[in-house]
């Protein structure tokens, strides 16, 4: 007997209300109660889109078809669940116990249940924290997990995540497989985002394509490996000349009660490439913050150039990208964001244009000049912070995360713009990482933060 249909779309087609263009087109799909689908597609195709049309949280627009939920009867929670890839934009409650029980909260479930159903979802997730800590304290790949934790407490018959491998660490995947695989197990459906499919393929049941079109197609295995751009870039011989950054006994601030790192001591050398590697939670935020000057150490010094880290002293010198980069994103068009470093730094209008429009160019973003960045997709937005802060050929880049959200053949285009940046102008640069896959073929040297244990090449 076959499964009942916990998600159904119908011929949907599904344009914004201030333009005339789909972003989706005559969409058929069906997922039945104890599968897993993975939706695929490039960087900007649309696939955060779909999943909040799904939970009809797209503003109202030009709309044919039909999108139906079994979940609606099943689970009495709407359209199931969602975990959206920026984590921020779905916290509400400022504990992990308080942001885990917020669903049960909503629908009434009495306290002594509400307590045995967030113990169990945080445990089956990994999260060994005390439900007093603080949502703030947490990493993003820590935030996303949380969110997980919430669904799972829910227990919702549908359930959609929105790229879990951008924000999980291998042990976070680990854990998030083996719930899927119990989720199954319950008739639970599942549809999840992915760039990277592969980490998921024990699970998946069906694999669809999304489009930059517009248009779905069912396929018939998982995705063979898009061919990249270019070659990933080569590591530069380890360099030895003079120190652009150096950190001596580092601690992390007071306020960070976690057991992160702590004595930190390493340097940068001009022209290399650092790469910083821990899982989620392993306090490398925290660090590029305290290397930036935008958090003050508990202990230990931080000397760039050889003076201590100043935000006002150190523009126009340093690029910072965010690992949430809606945070740095405020102009109303792409090309005004790009602009705006450089009117700061009173370059002529004409030369300004010109720039920008080599920048565009570079990234391969001229079609989104007039798209308003606060619009785009996580990973489009990861593209268009990181063109902004380079826009002024900085001399030291420090990038959170700068990969999370691209697929490989982004992730192999934006690294070999950073390796030319690199190669052709010097620039040094220190990036962050919880993926093991973006550091090989890039680093000079690679600085772990694992289990609250430093590795550090010397230098």
């Amino acid at each position: 007997m076959e499964a009942s249909a916990i998600l159904s779309i119908q011929n949907y087609s599904y344009a914004y209300p201030d333009t005339h263009r789909p972003v989706f087109k005559n969409i058929d799909m069906t997922i039945r109660a104890g599968e897993c689908h993975c939706l695929t597609g490039p960087t900007g195709a649309g696939k955060s889109t779909l999943m909040m049309a799904i939970k009809e949280l797209l503003p109202p627009g030009k709309t044919t078809g039909k999108i139906s939920s079994g979940a609606l009867e099943t689970d009495g929670f709407g359209q199931g669940g969602v975990v959206l890839q920026n984590p921020d934009v779905q916290l509400f409650r400022p504990t992990i116990g308080n942001e885990t029980a917020f669903g049960l909260e909503n629908i009434g479930m009495p306290p002594k249940s509400m307590m045995i159903a967030v113990t169990e979802a945080l445990a089956a997730l990994g999260f060994d924290k005390p439900l007093s800590t603080k949502v703030s304290t947490l990493s993003m790949g820590q935030k996303y997990r949380l969110l997980l934790a919430g669904m799972l407490a829910m227990g919702h018959q549908l359930l959609l995540m929105d790229e879990p491998g951008a924000q999980l660490d291998p042990i976070g995947i680990m854990h998030l497989k083996k719930w899927l695989h119990h989720l199954k197990s319950q008739n639970v459906g599942i549809l999840l985002s992915e760039h990277y499919p592969e980490e998921f393929k024990d699970l998946v049941d069906v694999y669809w394509f999304l489009h930059p079109s517009g248009s779905v197609k069912k396929l018939s295995a998982m995705p063979s490996v898009p061919p990249v751009c270019e070659p990933l870039p080569k590591p530069p011989q380890r360099m030895s000349g003079p120190v652009d950054m150096r950190v001596s006994n580092l601690s992390p601030p007071k306020e960070v009660t976690a057991p992160i790192w702590s004595d930190l001591s390493f340097s940068v050398h001009r022209g290399e490439r650092v790469a910083v590697f821990g899982g989620n939670g392993a306090g490398k935020s925290t660090l590029v913050g305290c290397l930036i000057g935008f958090l003050k150490p508990s202990r230990g010094q931080v000397a760039i150039w050889g003076q201590s880290p100043s935000p006002a002293r150190l523009r126009g010198r340093i690029g910072y990208l965010s690992q949430a980069p809606h945070t740095q994103l405020f102009e109303t068009t792409v090309h005004e964001e790009l602009a705006f470093s450089l009117k700061r730094f009173g370059t002529l209008t004409a030369e300004i244009d010109k720039h920008i429009d080599e920048i565009l160019e570079r990234f391969g973003i001229q079609h989104l000049a007039d798209r308003s960045p606060h619009k785009l997709s996580f990973g489009q937005q990861h593209i268009v912070a990181l063109a902004a802060v380079t826009v002024f050929t900085p001399e030291l880049l420090v990038l959170d995360d700068p990969f999370a959200g691209l697929d490989r053949w982004w992730q192999a285009r934006i690294s070999g713009l950073l390796t030319k940046l690199n190669h052709d102008e010097g620039t040094t640069i220190l990036w962050t990482s919880h993926r093991p896959r973006e550091i090989t073929n890039w680093a000079t040297r690679t600085l772990s933060l694992n289990n609250n244990e430093i590795n550090v090449d010397k230098s």
